[in-house]
């Protein structure tokens, strides 16, 4: 009888332990977005990160938006946001663009971003640079922490099936990570502290 009951709560106890992600595991599947360290007036890249949490994901969609005129999204010849895909990932029909629509200036805080490829629908890598965006900070940018966030993240697998969304019938994206710049002040007394001859 005892036997039993010890049988029968380590089964427990593993059920427990199975069903509880481990310290510093994403909770599900998600975009995260890098942190970064600047200086005002600093030119920065943002990177997209894929968190798979064992989803079979081939292809991408999420807005992030940026707080102008602290933080904006640097522009390319064309006019679309400065973002690159990893082309490691072999998603080449991948876009970006402002939104929202025909915005124009600071009104452009928002890209919306698709990472996807009508060639290779081949699952991407946990843990794989989705791609990566220019940032610039502005010169008079105050010290200080700056939320870089994240919406609407859609993944879906190889055959179009939505894996996580943002849809109220949609499982949640829950391992979604929201960026941050934070802003450090350069030092203007470089000399100071050291000791006069």
């Amino acid at each position: 009888m005892e036997t039993t009951r010890l049988t029968m709560a380590i089964a427990a106890g593993a059920l427990l332990v199975a069903g509880t992600p481990a310290a510093g595991m994403a909770a599900g599947p998600g975009i995260k977005l890098s942190a970064i360290n600047a200086s005002p007036g600093q030119e920065v890249e943002l990177t997209a990160t894929l968190v798979a949490a064992g989803g079979k994901i081939a292809g991408t969609q999420n807005d992030f938006s940026v707080k102008p005129p602290q933080i904006s999204v640097k522009r390319k010849a064309n006019g679309k946001p400065d973002c690159t895909v990893n082309p490691s990932i072999n998603k080449s029909a991948s876009t970006f663009v402002f939104r929202p629509a025909n915005c124009g200036g600071d009104a452009c805080n928002t890209v919306r971003v698709l990472v996807f490829s009508t060639e290779d629908v081949g699952t991407i890598p946990d843990g794989s640079v989705l791609y990566t965006c220019k940032l610039q900070l502005a010169a008079g940018a105050p010290a200080g922490t700056v939320p870089i966030e994240l919406s609407g993240t859609i993944l879906s697998d190889a055959t179009g099936v939505r894996v996580c969304g943002s849809a109220d019938k949609d499982t949640p994206c829950k391992g979604n990570v929201n960026g941050k710049l934070t802003v450090t002040k350069k030092d203007k007394g470089g000399a100071r502290g050291k000791k006069r001859k």
